[in-house]
């Protein structure tokens, strides 16, 4: 079995503005740590079942999300993970 991982800070502080939505693929089982962080305009995240962890700080800072879906196969969860996403609600 392939286990498939988005690695720590592949977009953190991302500048690219047309980046508003992330669909993270089917197979991904893990989003590594500040992976997401920072990145401004993204507002809309879907994860797939089958994730099982979201790290550290992994989609802070993105201040513009406003939608994401969490599976219930997430079973650990980083510390700050949505930390300053103010436009999120329950």
């Amino acid at each position: 079995m392939e286990i498939l991982k988005i690695i720590d800070d592949v977009l953190v502080e991302c500048l690219n503005k047309w980046l508003t939505s992330v669909t993270i693929p089917y197979g991904v089982t893990s989003i590594g740590n500040r992976a997401f962080r920072g990145c401004e305009s993204l507002k809309s995240i879907t994860i797939p079942d089958g994730v099982t962890s979201i790290g550290d700080w992994t989609f802070s800072y993105c201040t513009s999300l406003t939608e994401i879906t969490i599976p219930g196969s997430v079973t650990s969860m980083g510390d700050y993970a949505f930390d300053n996403c103010n436009e999120l609600s329950d």
